[in-house]
């Protein structure tokens, strides 16, 4: 196997599986009836708005105050919700701790490649990366491109990262649940790992572990 410089790691169904008002879900919560609504408006009637939001042509307050005015909840106390549930977000479980921890002693930087919103790089990452354990994040939302947009021969979402680093697409490595569906990575000599029911994260960690 060859050993690489960078393991990029998808955050959503990849390292975590924590969602948006996550603690809404509990019966004692004061708008647990309100979270199927809040999701339906926002990611079924609406989800129109969800691109835009990852690639931080919308804020997560832009977001809360177009709910609140569909549902009739205060946008304020939605984003506060929203905050908090992106701060309790988490990585599925300790082996996957465990296995980046070791990961990392072999000298392989670690960095979460991530599609997601401005929640991820102002409440989540803080968070999640409190002991050190990445050595950074690329978010969409910050980059305005999704990981797979492909143009002029390039993949701009990691292009400036790996310029900055003096690294080309085949010193890394992305494990991500999403299929490269055009085989843009393939062509450009950037290896994918696609995790899915035949290949968990815990079995591919645990080769790099071991390089």
């Amino acid at each position: 196997m060859n050993v690489p410089k960078i393991i990029f790691l998808d955050w959503n169904k990849t390292l975590s599986d924590s969602i948006f008002w996550q603690q809404l879900t509990k019966p004692e919560h004061k708008l647990n009836n309100k979270l199927s609504e809040i999701e339906s408006v926002l990611f079924d009637k609406n989800f129109n708005l969800v691109t835009p939001w990852m690639l931080g042509k919308l804020t997560s307050y832009d977001i809360c105050k177009f709910i609140s005015e569909k549902i009739g909840i205060k946008s304020k106390l939605l984003h506060n919700e929203l905050e908090i549930s992106c701060k309790k977000m988490t990585i599925v479980n300790k082996k996957i701790e465990n296995l980046l921890k070791k990961i990392k002693q072999k000298k392989i930087s670690l960095v979460i490649a991530t599609d997601n919103m401005d929640t991820f790089t102002n409440y989540t990452y803080p968070i999640v990366n409190k002991n050190k354990l990445f050595d950074g994040f690329l978010n969409s939302s910050e980059l305005g491109y999704f990981k797979y947009d492909y143009t002029n021969n390039s993949l701009p979402f990691f292009d400036n990262y790996l310029k900055t680093k003096h690294l080309t697409y085949k010193n890394v490595v992305l494990i991500d649940d999403s299929v490269d569906k055009k085989g843009n990575f393939q062509r450009l000599g950037f290896k994918i790992i696609n995790i899915n029911k035949k290949k968990s994260l815990i079995e591919v960690l645990k080769l790099y572990a071991k390089t």
